[in-house]
């Protein structure tokens, strides 16, 4: 988290605001002479951590144009040829709604301290391993684009170490253990989860048991 403190100064009656922050377990501060700016940054260390915030800082003081993720992955997405219509609606689905605390990063900004940042929040939200797994898959090759055509010396998604779905393991319940469990008065026994005592103890056929999952 970051502070604010603002100070007006006796002698000339000039106000400044200072932005605080812990860091590498040091406090931290950086003095602002309009309330926005403050603001703004103060925002970026608490949403991107405070080198993200340095970096955009110095990027956005600089003559040059800032290219946004977000503007390079709308670019990017627009100009690939040979997707079928699902994909590309797939990919700019992704682009406009999966990363919404990136998208207003400068490019050069966007790093491995970013991208981490983004996959605990995906994680945070009990998002599946597949589909974080498959917007990074995009994520990245949006980047690694961008490292071809210059615009970023690297690309912060490589080797990074994503969350799985595990599957659950298959059990199989003989027919004595459905009839068992089909019983209002066993519903549960053993063990067994509850909804075995919903299974219909004819449905059985062609074989001793069913498939079920462990729970």
């Amino acid at each position: 988290m970051a502070s604010i403190s603002t100070r007006t100064r006796t002698s000339d009656g000039a106000t400044t605001h200072r932005v605080m922050w812990r860091q590498d377990g040091k406090q931290r501060s950086l003095t602002f002479v309009d309330l926005q700016s403050a603001m703004r940054f103060k925002r970026n260390v608490e949403a991107h951590g405070p080198r993200e915030a340095l970096a955009i800082l110095d990027i956005v003081d600089s003559d040059a144009p800032a290219l946004t993720l977000g503007q390079w992955m709308d670019d990017h997405v627009a100009g690939r040829t040979g997707l079928q219509g699902a994909t590309r609606d797939k990919y700019e689905r992704f682009a406009e709604k999966a990363f919404p605390e990136l998208r207003d990063l400068p490019l050069a900004a966007v790093t491995e301290a970013a991208i981490g940042g983004w996959v605990q929040r995906q994680e945070a939200a009990e998002s599946s391993g597949k589909t974080i797994q498959d917007k990074h898959a995009f994520l990245s090759g949006v980047l690694k684009a961008a490292v071809r055509e210059g615009k970023i010396d690297r690309n912060p998604c490589e080797g990074r170490r994503l969350p799985k779905t595990l599957r659950q393991e298959m059990v199989f319940l003989s027919r004595a253990e459905v009839r068992q469990g089909a019983r209002p008065d066993h519903a549960g026994a053993v063990g067994r989860p509850r909804s075995v005592a919903g299974v219909d103890r004819h449905a059985v056929r062609g074989g001793d048991g069913i498939a079920g999952r462990r729970h």
